[in-house]
Parts: C-alpha cells; sequence; structure tokens
C-alpha cells in the first residue's frame, strides 16, 4: 500500500511542472527548510533555504525544478524542487497563523458581542413589555369604541328625533304664521266693516236729523200762518 501511494505522489509530481505557468506566486511546503540553488539540480551549490511558509514567484519550470525568486527585500533567484512548491493552498504554518490571528480577533470581539447580546436581550424584554401594554390598551380602545358605538346608536336614534321635532315645530310654525296672516286680514276686514258701519249709522242719524228738523220747521210755519 505504501509503495501505490509513493508511485501516485511521484506521478503527480511530474505532472504538475506541466500545469504551472510562469510569474505565479506559490509557497515553500510544509517541509521546515528547503534548498535554494543555483542550478536546476543537486549538484548546483546552495545558495539559500527557504523556509515553510515562505512566499516565492516561479518564473519558470524545467521537469521538476522550478526557477523563483524569492518573496522579501532580499528577491533572491534560485532553483528549488517542483515538489517542496504548494500551488493550490496555503502552507499548514500560514493557515494556522491566520486561523490564529482570526481566533485572536474573535475572542477580542467576543465582550463586544456579549454586549450586543445581553443589550438585545434587554431590548427584547422592553420591546416584549411595550407589546404587552400596547395590547393592554389596545384592548381598552376597542371598550371604549364599542362604549362609544352604542352610545353613538342612542345619539343617532335622539338626533333623528330631533330633526323630526324640528321638523313638525317648522311645519307648526309655517302654520301658525298663515293663521295669523288670515287673522290680521280678517281683523283688518271686521275693522272695515265696523268703520264703515259707523259711518253709515252716523249718515242716517244725520238724515234724520235733517227730515226731522225740516218737518218741524214745516210744521211750526203752519201753525204761525
Amino acid at each position: 500500500m505504501k509503495k501505490i501511494l509513493i508511485a501516485a505522489a511521484a506521478v503527480w509530481f511530474l505532472l504538475v511542472p506541466s500545469a504551472w505557468a510562469e510569474n505565479q506566486t506559490a509557497y515553500v511546503t510544509d517541509t521546515f527548510q528547503v534548498t535554494l540553488r543555483v542550478g536546476p539540480g543537486v549538484e548546483y551549490r546552495i545558495v539559500a533555504m527557504p523556509n515553510s511558509g515562505q512566499p516565492v514567484e516561479v518564473l519558470e519550470v524545467q521537469e521538476e525544478w522550478s526557477h523563483v525568486r524569492l518573496g522579501g527585500a532580499s528577491a533572491q533567484e534560485g532553483w528549488i524542487l517542483t515538489r517542496h512548491l504548494l500551488r493550490n493552498r496555503l502552507p499548514w504554518s500560514l493557515q494556522a497563523e491566520n486561523w490564529k490571528k482570526e481566533t485572536m480577533g474573535l475572542r477580542e470581539k467576543l465582550p463586544q458581542l456579549d454586549k450586543d447580546y445581553q443589550a438585545a436581550v434587554q431590548r427584547e424584554k422592553t420591546l416584549s413589555a411595550e407589546l404587552k401594554k400596547a395590547r393592554e390598551d389596545l384592548d381598552k380602545v376597542r371598550g371604549e369604541y364599542d362604549n362609544l358605538k352604542k352610545g353613538a346608536a342612542g345619539f343617532l336614534d335622539l338626533q333623528a328625533s330631533h330633526r323630526q321635532a324640528k321638523a313638525r315645530l317648522e311645519e307648526l310654525q309655517g302654520l301658525y304664521e298663515k293663521v295669523r296672516r288670515e287673522n290680521d286680514a280678517l281683523a283688518s276686514s271686521l275693522e272695515t266693516r265696523w268703520f264703515l258701519t259707523g259711518a253709515l249709522v252716523l249718515l242716517c242719524g244725520l238724515m234724520i236729523g235733517v227730515v226731522v228738523g225740516h218737518h218741524q220747521k214745516k210744521r211750526k210755519s203752519s201753525i204761525l200762518s
């Protein structure tokens, strides 16, 4: 089984260089230190010992060796075995460092998150109390509305009766005005009649007086003669 795994790894390492592109960033493998040589072979002199996780720029790939440029201030170039480079993932050391930073960041945020959580819980309690109070007020308003609705029904009936009474009163006032005008006209007619009757009686009295006077004068004249 171990031989099969070694063979599969060897095939994979042989296929990997052909898939790499120039000027691509890679990382030194999880091995603690690897050798950087002046040429593509173990016979070439070692110029540096890059540590695990150090980024390098791949400049050229020749079979199982890669021409790289080290990152950092030195920007030193050399050749390194391609199997010592990682392309598809970060080295475990860098991943662990990132996880550590994320963990530290989460730990720093934890007290604030706890405060925010407590504030949210308190806010929820406050909102629940306000909601309960709002429901009670709503029930109270509904009760008052029902009472007002019942009272309004009676008020509407009273208002209708008032309107009918007002209409009847206006009708009676109109009838009263009509009767008053008729009475005034009748009274005026009676006054005229009484005036004419009085004048007639007076005229008749005068005429009777004149006739009687004339008759008395004629009688006196007859006696004297």
